[in-house]
């Protein structure tokens, strides 16, 4: 499984992106970030209007796209960015 992440925005406006191939991972690292990953390709996404200095963290999962913000973003949306950026 490929995911991208892209998290920008928030009140410095700073970007931060990240890239990953499942298959480099042991298989335990594996069924956990994919786990989250099927959970974040489960959800709409969204945006929040009322959110304008919020982050934005765009999520790109073999080649389907996700799209929230610090207000919507799921737990394990989160879970996924926090492995991906710190990588």
């Amino acid at each position: 499984m490929k995911i991208a992440c892209k998290q920008s925005g928030g009140f410095g406006g700073l970007t931060r992106s990240a890239e990953l191939d499942t298959s480099t991972l042991s298989k335990s690292e594996s069924q956990k970030v994919e786990k989250w990953a099927h959970a974040v390709l489960a959800s709409a996404g969204g945006k929040s209007p009322k959110a304008r200095d919020a982050r934005t963290y765009t999520f790109t999962i073999d080649g389907e796209q996700r799209v929230f913000d610090d207000t919507t973003l799921t737990e394990e949306g989160e879970k996924l960015s926090e492995y991906l950026l710190k990588r």
